[in-house]
């Protein structure tokens, strides 16, 4: 088979298999519809999260780690979740210093690992 016979084959099969593909109203590359996304409005979740990595339970305080550069303001409530499951409220009281803030215990228990998100 000559080089320009070999050409024409490839881009024949080339484009053989392009218009296959045809697009089909409501429906997204990969099958799933976007009829139901068409409205949605996504906004990004700019909270700051951080865990639990000390406790002080006869205190009633917990050493909150959050990262770098991202402190939370003090006096603000955190929910504690465990496995998904809330388990304790706290609010930042400080000193910060570096990534980890104090926060005091208001409702429930905590443990080291606990997960803080803003309310």
């Amino acid at each position: 088979m000559t080089g320009l016979r070999r050409a024409a084959l490839v881009l024949l099969l080339i484009g053989w298999g392009c218009a296959g593909r045809t697009s089909v109203p409501g429906v997204v590359q990969g099958g799933f519809t976007n009829s139901s996304s068409a409205g949605a409005i996504v906004t990004p979740d700019n909270a700051v999260v951080g865990t639990v990595s000390g406790v002080d339970l006869p205190g009633r305080f917990v050493t909150l780690s959050f990262p770098f550069g991202r402190l939370p303001q003090l006096d603000r409530q955190y929910y504690l979740y465990r496995r998904g499951r809330r388990v304790a409220e706290v609010w930042t009281c400080g000193p910060q210093t570096g990534d980890k803030t104090l926060a005091d215990i208001v409702t429930g228990d905590a443990e080291v690992g606990d997960e803080a998100r803003p309310q």
